[in-house]
């Protein structure tokens, strides 16, 4: 039979990622999509601190201030449409109140983030673009604009060299926290179509690039780094705009299962991946919720009783079920 497509195979990683291994996400919003479907499943997952982030920058300099967790001071937060927010975070953390209070609510989410990566085992960095936008006045890259004016901003594309060291730091802090953590680095699928066609295709190449040497840098017996396709899976095996959103853009959550599935056949072992959809029945049972809007008793019932046999059969499952 005539083969029409030409697919990814899977990584030979299986045992990597398991229910017993916390994992933290940093960067494109396609690392949320990811860490939402392992959180589906029950993994124990911290899903981007500092919101999303898109550049090897601002991803570095978060993991520098989660793994050091040196603490936010209001001087260094900004005011716009009332909301005290950061240069290092996205525009959707952020916090009313005066500044001293905005202060006290960036550093309790921080404290969070911290704990999280001293836990974590696994640390899954998505790559968005190779642009960025550094402020006028201070030079400093910046994770969000946070639509403010485009003259406070100078937009660049960092090189090959700056990428890869930038994402070789930011992996290198986090295993400060959390020694022998293993680095899962991908590309992002999402077209940044604001850049252009070419400068898109240019950032991504440059990305891919500065990953492959970051690796390079960092892969050790004791501590893997290891790079997952998901660009290519988008890319070079789906290859059609009916795995596209309306945006065009974004891939559509037929292709984010698609390229979760290449994930969990890369890095699950056979026995995870059966507890993971046994953990999946489960989380879409809470979230199931009844036309008429009354709950019913039997279906309730029997979703507790679920509940209760995987926390009994896996005791480690226990702080992640929701309760009932």
């Amino acid at each position: 039979m005539m083969q029409f497509r030409t697919p990814v195979a899977p990584l030979r990683h299986q045992g990597i990622v398991d229910h017993r291994t916390p994992v933290v996400t940093l960067g494109s919003c396609f690392a949320d999509a990811v860490a939402r479907r392992l959180s589906d499943r029950l993994f124990a997952v911290t899903a981007n601190p500092f919101g999303t982030l898109y550049n090897p920058a601002s991803i570095a300099a978060a993991a520098r201030r989660i793994s050091g967790g040196t603490e936010f001071t209001p001087d260094e937060l900004f005011c716009h449409e009332r909301r005290w927010r950061s240069w290092l975070c996205h525009t959707l953390l952020s916090f009313e109140g005066t500044a001293e209070e905005a202060a006290t609510q960036f550093n309790r989410h921080l404290a969070k983030a911290s704990e999280a990566l001293r836990q974590s085992r696994v640390a899954i960095v998505t790559l968005g673009t190779a642009w960025v936008f550094a402020l006028r006045s201070t030079g400093e890259t910046v994770a969000n604009c946070h639509k403010l004016s485009s003259e406070l901003f100078e937009r660049r594309m960092l090189n090959v060299d700056e990428s890869a060291r930038l994402i070789t730091e930011a992996c290198e802090s986090m295993r400060s926290a959390s020694p022998g953590l293993t680095v899962i680095l991908s590309v992002s699928p999402i077209r940044h179509a604001a850049d252009g066609h070419h400068g898109n295709q240019l950032s991504k190449s440059t990305l891919m690039l500065a990953a492959e040497e970051a690796i390079a840098r960092l892969d050790r017996p004791d501590a893997p780094a290891i790079y997952f396709p998901a660009f290519e899976a988008v890319i070079d095996d789906l290859r059609d705009y009916r795995f596209y959103d309306t945006d065009m853009r974004h891939p559509t959550s037929q292709a984010a299962d698609y390229v979760f599935g290449l994930f969990a056949e890369s890095f699950f072992t056979s026995d995870t991946a059966s507890l993971s959809e046994r953990c999946l029945r489960l989380t879409r049972r809470l979230a199931h919720r009844p036309l008429t809007g009354q709950p019913d008793a039997a279906f309730t019932a029997a979703t507790a009783a679920m509940a209760r046999e995987l926390a009994e059969s896996h005791p480690y499952l226990r702080n992640v079920i929701p309760n009932i």
